[in-house]
């Protein structure tokens, strides 16, 4: 069964029983691996940065001359022959992967169209107000774990909402959230941040955004031949 078909199954409860305490299908409040990389994050920013670290350009230069123009319309950022931790240095292979998922239907398009595309518009905005002080889009988008933490983490079945109205009012409180930590907080990296905050807005979105019970219109008033609402 896939996860299209195992919401479909679960909106009917959902919308008939209150949400459990902590959201998600077994409430769970948090994602694990975000809640236990922050952490070791604040205990040993220096040390857990640099054991992350490892580059792809060795992998690349074999095909140096192939990939050279590639790289002037797609940047070396996208293809991955920069530095970076695990999982963030190619954002192009984590965008495929991340479209086999949907493909597979393993996963829906709500949550990370929409993180994704709430980064760039905020990330957009402001490069055009000042374009010296602000990335732009690309930037936000092809590096750091922003292609990773939309298709990989913010997807989790567990500690995100049941509905696909649900899941796009939470991947935009991600995305707002990314640029908000990458731009204004401390850390130069919010993904892991800013799922955690949404993980715990997931039993509040929940509890407002339910589907329709089978045979009653949004209002909860019984269905009438030829009410299609």
């Amino acid at each position: 069964m896939d996860e299209q078909d195992t919401r479909m199954t679960l909106k009917t409860q959902v919308a008939a029983t209150p949400p459990a305490v902590d959201g998600g299908y077994d409430g769970q409040p948090h994602l694990p691996p975000p809640a236990g990389e922050l952490p070791l994050l604040g205990l040993f920013a220096v040390g857990f940065g640099i054991l992350g670290i490892f580059t792809l350009a060795p992998v690349f230069a074999p095909l140096s001359l192939i990939l050279g123009l590639i790289a002037i319309f797609i940047g070396q950022i996208g293809l991955g022959a920069v530095a970076g931790s695990l999982g963030e240095t190619s954002a192009l292979l984590i965008l495929a992967g991340g479209a086999f998922l949907i493909a597979k239907r393993v996963i829906t398009w709500h949550i990370p169209v929409a993180m994704l595309g709430a980064l760039a518009a905020l990330s957009g905005l402001f490069h055009l107000i000042d374009p010296t002080h602000y990335p732009g889009p690309a930037l936000h988008l092809l590096s750091g774990a922003a292609m990773l933490g939309a298709f990989f983490i913010a997807t989790d079945l567990v500690t995100s909402p049941v509905t696909p109205a649900g899941q796009v009012v939470f991947g935009v409180g991600c995305g707002v959230l990314v640029f908000v930590i990458r731009t204004w907080a401390a850390y130069p990296e919010g993904v892991a941040f800013a799922v955690l905050l949404m993980n715990g807005c997931t039993p509040l979105i929940d509890h407002y955004i339910r589907p329709r019970v089978y045979g009653r219109t949004r209002k909860g008033a019984p269905l009438t031949y030829g009410d299609e609402r």
